[in-house]
């Protein structure tokens, strides 16, 4: 009896610590033209950046899109000396467009550094690899405790709360008790 209950005992902590590990956040968006929303709305970023319900056209979870995308980047076409393609999102740092595609950005480390080409325009990539590393960098988040817990959003998102951490062991206390006694 005891090996089915600490079973489900490891099964329940390995969900929550893979609950807890989430998963990289990148800001999303495309524009077109020189100084374009994508590339020079701070605020709209920021904002998507601390408030994940009302600007999700400007964040993306990458491993929810896909499983190997485990970068953020900036990718930049520029012609003429103006920038026709600003691209924020998510990349696997291996699989690019045959326009955007050069040995230059082969094995690019996510140090944030700009690497660049001469195709048919200049191309240009950085990669990074920390949530919201691909624009302007967000404001701390703020520390919740027991007496902010459920008054207003700045607890809000993805910090866990408090009672969240404390329904879990609950739950996982009730699953183990449960399994001692059949």
């Amino acid at each position: 009896m005891a090996s089915k209950s600490q079973a489900i005992l490891v099964l329940s902590v390995v969900l929550y610590c893979f609950y807890l590990s989430g998963a990289l956040l990148c800001y999303q968006c495309v524009g077109t033209e020189e100084n374009s929303q994508c590339e020079m709305n701070y605020t709209k970023l920021i904002n998507s950046s601390t408030n994940y319900t009302n600007y999700k056209d400007y964040y993306q979870n990458c491993s929810e899109s896909k499983s190997t995308w485990d970068k953020c980047m900036i990718e930049r076409s520029i012609s003429n000396g103006k920038i026709t393609l600003f691209h924020r999102g998510c990349h696997d740092g291996k699989t690019f467009t045959p326009t955007f595609n050069d040995t230059r950005f082969f094995n690019l480390r996510p140090n944030n550094l700009t690497t660049c080409a001469q195709l048919a325009s200049v191309v240009c990539y950085s990669f990074c690899d920390v949530d919201f590393c691909n624009g302007p960098v967000p404001p701390p988040k703020k520390v919740c405790n027991e007496s902010a817990l459920g008054y207003g959003e700045e607890c809000a998102g993805h910090q866990i709360s408090a009672s969240f951490i404390t329904s879990m062991f609950a739950a996982i206390t009730v699953t183990f008790i449960c399994y001692i006694r059949t």
